[in-house]
């Protein structure tokens, strides 16, 4: 099936075999732009040794758009194995790496990849762990990405000192159009950190920061510098 285009096997229990065997496949199939594993259930998931698998075969799938391995625990040696086959897809789009325990050092070995993905526009890594130290090396990377559009890292511990630093990278990104770092104890001050960086962002349409405690003061800061953009900024 070489002009097959699209692989949606999500929730399909592939496990770590069947991974394997998928990367065994994947070079037949040059044409591919769609490859979708997620989400899992954890006793399904592909972990590091899936991950790596994929990763070999990556490089024949150069018109790769869309790959998604949500929720399966791929852990930072599944993410850093990504990581170094991202480079050969030039023409991907979006890259959902949600729920998989990256941890820190999987956040930057998939920041050190941005560079190298000219045309991705939707990063996804909520629930993966990455605290103030994977936010930060992210951040540093973010501006490398000349069209982002869409950016997901809820559930991650970052806390304030991680918070910041993606904030006062927005500014480099004018085309985002939906952010989310909910649940990640952000606080008041980076609250107003991101507050001040939402002009510059005029295409922005969702902001999600439940569960962050901003506080009064940041609460207030974000609903003013909002304004009348909708409905869609959750606080």
């Amino acid at each position: 099936m070489p002009s097959l285009q699209l692989l949606n096997l999500g929730s399909d229990s592939i496990g770590e075999e069947g991974a394997q065997a998928l990367a065994g496949a994947l070079p037949s199939l040059p044409g591919l732009q769609e490859l979708n594993l997620g989400p899992e259930l954890y006793i399904n998931s592909i972990f590091a040794e899936g991950a790596q698998a994929l990763a070999g075969a990556l490089p024949s799938l150069p018109g790769l758009k869309m790959l998604s391995l949500d929720g399966h625990s791929i852990g930072a040696e599944g993410a850093q194995a990504l990581a170094g086959a991202l480079p050969s897809l030039p023409s991907l789009q979006e890259l959902d790496l949600g729920n998989n325990r990256i941890g820190a050092e999987g956040a930057q070995a998939s920041a050190g990849a941005l560079p190298s993905m000219p045309g991705l526009q939707v990063l996804n890594l909520y629930i993966n762990s990455i605290g103030a130290e994977g936010a930060q090396a992210l951040a540093r990377l973010l501006p490398s990405m000349p069209s982002p559009q869409e950016l997901d890292l809820g559930n991650n511990s970052t806390g304030a000192e991680g918070s910041q630093a993606p904030a006062e990278a927005l500014p480099s990104m004018p085309g985002m159009q939906v952010l989310s770092l909910h649940n990640n104890s952000i606080g008041a001050e980076s609250a107003q950190a991101l507050a001040g960086a939402l002009p510059a962002l005029p295409g922005l349409q969702v902001l999600n920061l439940y569960i962050n405690g901003v506080g009064r003061d940041g609460k207030a800061a974000l609903r003013a510098a909002w304004g009348s953009r909708g409905d869609a900024l959750r606080l």
